[in-house]
């Protein structure tokens, strides 16, 4: 990935933006974990239109320059090749983990579960060393590469196709998910415990009777458990979907349901002030100006709150901004969105609320310039 034509101290001595930020956006590109995400579908519909690595590159540019990175790695006289490893290895991986950690919260818990006992337990053990021959220096494998089987396994067990591996895993029934909570927060379910979760590597094992590596045991693991990953995505029709039928909805039924009635009555009151607290507080983040507060209410309109939302790229264009201010104005949302403290019932109803106020203001807003 090493770049030997960019030379990082001297671009940062510089000042040249631009041509730091074109070698941000090559790094995230290239990197393993940003192309493993886009194999697996993960970055969202508009993966190759290249809204999302612009959108990546911008936040992590951003993330840098607010953390003070930029300054440090000229204070501390680091080598180009010193800079690029730690912005590619440690910040941008880390960047993209919390990303995969938000969008895909229960994958991401069990696959790092499963990943913890298979190379912590007894049971298992790893055979990809055993296969290296004397003399040979072994290639550094990540963790998804190493091969691992069951401990009692002979040493030159093989490694079966994959698509064998598929079929046989239907033979291994699937689990009752396991609604327990537990976390800090005490939101997240359980799914599995580590002791059944155990049970059930060691008997995928068992069935498919072959090594595997870490990235495939997993996602034959997984697709035993009833894993839930909710993501609020709007009913429309499909864009490659040429056909002229259409979508056919039931009529909603806006009649209070007992739910409803009994947030209402607890929280929708407390829910409408506080959602014109948050609004007040986001104008003070901008010094309470008058241009600096509309753009931000739009931002937050646009990225939280409409159904189909933006990239930062065209949001930007349609604001009449760059998309590091865009950035800028969701991070200051975020530490806003930080600071409230809501179960999962009263966030729903303040999200409604925030949703009507924010409509209101923008309708004001929007009647005033017309004027």
């Amino acid at each position: 990935m090493s770049n030997k034509r960019f030379g990082w101290r001297q671009a940062l001595l510089d000042e040249d933006v631009t041509k730091i930020w074109n070698e941000l956006y090559r790094l995230v590109y290239l990197h393993p974990l940003v192309q493993a995400a886009r194999n697996s579908g993960m970055l969202g519909h508009q993966q190759y239109g290249g809204h999302t690595y612009t959108d990546l590159a911008q936040e992590l540019f951003l993330m840098l320059f607010q953390k003070g990175r930029f300054e440090h790695y000229i204070d501390t006289k680091m080598t180009d090749r010193e800079v690029e490893h730690e912005i590619s290895q440690i910040e941008l991986t880390n960047l993209l983990v919390a990303h995969l950690r938000r969008q895909h919260p229960e994958s991401y818990r069990l696959a790092r579960r499963i990943s913890t006992l298979v190379q912590s337990n007894v049971a298992f053990r790893r055979f990809d060393t055993l296969h290296i021959r004397e003399g040979v220096i072994a290639r550094r494998r990540g963790l998804t590469e190493k091969v691992y089987g069951l401990n009692e396994w002979p040493d030159q067990k093989d490694i079966k196709e994959r698509a064998t591996l598929e079929e046989r895993i239907q033979q291994v029934p699937m689990r009752v998910r396991n609604t327990r909570e537990a976390g800090c927060t005490a939101d997240a379910q359980i799914v599995i415990s580590n002791a059944d979760l155990l049970q059930l590597i060691i008997e995928v094992f068992q069935t498919i009777d072959s090594l595997a590596d870490i990235k495939t045991l997993r996602n034959l693991v997984m697709s035993r458990l009833p894993v839930i990953n909710i993501q609020m995505v709007p009913i429309s029709k499909p864009e490659d979907d040429n056909s002229s039928s259409t979508i056919e909805f039931d009529i909603p039924d806006e009649r209070e349901n007992p739910e409803d009635k009994f947030l209402s009555h607890e929280f929708s009151q407390r829910a409408t002030h506080l959602a014109n607290k948050f609004l007040d507080q986001l104008s003070e983040a901008v010094r309470r100006k008058p241009k600096q507060s509309e753009r931000i209410l739009h931002i937050l309109w646009h990225c939280y709150l409409e159904p189909g939302r933006m990239s930062n790229v065209q949001l930007a264009k349609e604001l009449g901004v760059s998309d590091s201010l865009v950035s800028d104005y969701c991070n200051r949302v975020n530490q806003q969105l930080k600071t409230l403290n809501l179960t999962i019932e009263q966030a729903r109803v303040f999200e409604f609320a925030l949703k009507r106020q924010a409509a209101n203001m923008i309708g004001y807003s929007a009647r005033k310039q017309a004027a």
